[in-house]
């Protein structure tokens, strides 16, 4: 009795395995390609015997399709630019299996893939097929600009976005914070201004538009013992004492400034006299008045 219990046991171990074997051995109902050199081989693997077939050639203009299994099971192969057909007028039959199923002639003129798959068995019935495109190759990091939620199998690509946004660009910001920037931007300058009267100055007063005033110094104003000031880009300069910087021409004072001292240039330009009455003047260069 112990005997035939120990063998019953036994038979349906065997039984489970063999069950769970066939489970995990049903063949996939597919269709995949290789491409070549203007032809795109179509396989298939099928658990059914096939009656027919059609499907969509993308990324390829179809020129024709012959050979393979459906040729040699006596198919009839029709293809259009974009489709191919194949049918038996005969009743006959691709048997269950695996292997090429038609080779299709073609111009490639991008990523090749099949859609519209529609296969069917002998009596008509469809079969439920699928594309089986292999590995789809791409970033597959999920913070990436160019991250691929279709992709299995990561290319090295994935890349980020630059300072101006573009996905795997070059630009950097440079120390002024300026995307792309050669840090001239913030870069502190001496621009001096230059002075040509016949009158003495007693007093003068300007902006500097294109560049930020950081400060002012030196010149003529210093040497005239000249009080000068910055505030909101612009420089005052005058004497508590009465002085005044005489008639001629050099430079009147240095102004440092930040940011590209080639856009910088001074406006609402006013002199004064040694009695505080205006002195008329104009602007040329930029920094010479």
């Amino acid at each position: 009795m112990k005997a035939t219990i120990i063998t019953i046991s036994k038979l349906l171990q065997s039984i489970l395995t063999i069950c769970i074997f066939s489970a995990f051995s049903i063949a996939q109902n597919t269709l995949s390609i290789e491409v070549g050199d203007g032809t795109i081989d179509v396989l298939y693997n099928s658990d059914a015997d096939i009656g027919g077939f059609q499907f969509t050639v993308e990324g390829a203009t179809v020129t024709g399709g012959s050979g393979g299994d459906s040729a040699a099971n006596g198919f009839m192969i029709s293809c259009s630019s974009s489709m191919c057909l194949g049918f038996s007028l005969t009743g006959n039959i691709i048997p269950a299996g695996s292997g090429t199923l038609v080779v299709v002639s073609a111009d490639i003129t991008g990523d090749v893939s099949l859609s519209g798959i529609v296969v069917s068995d002998a009596t008509g019935n469809a079969l439920d097929f699928t594309y089986d495109g292999g590995d789809v190759y791409g970033c597959m990091d999920m913070d990436a600009c160019n991250y691929n939620a279709d992709a299995t199998e990561d290319d090295g690509s994935c890349a980020l976005d630059d300072c101006s946004g573009e996905c795997g660009g070059s630009a950097v910001e440079d120390e002024c914070g300026e995307c792309g920037g050669d840090g001239s931007s913030c870069a502190t300058s001496t621009i001096d201004i230059l002075y040509n009267t016949t009158t003495d100055i007693g007093g003068f007063q300007f902006n500097v538009d294109g560049a930020t005033v950081t400060g002012a110094s030196g010149g003529a104003a210093a040497d005239a013992g000249f009080t000068i000031s910055t505030g909101n880009n612009t420089v005052l300069a005058f004497s508590f004492t009465g002085a005044t910087i005489p008639a001629g021409s050099g430079v009147l004072v240095q102004v440092e400034v930040d940011g590209d001292v080639n856009a910088a240039c001074i406006s609402d330009v006013v002199l004064s006299d040694a009695v505080g009455a205006a002195i008329d003047n104009e602007v040329t260069d930029c920094f010479t008045i």
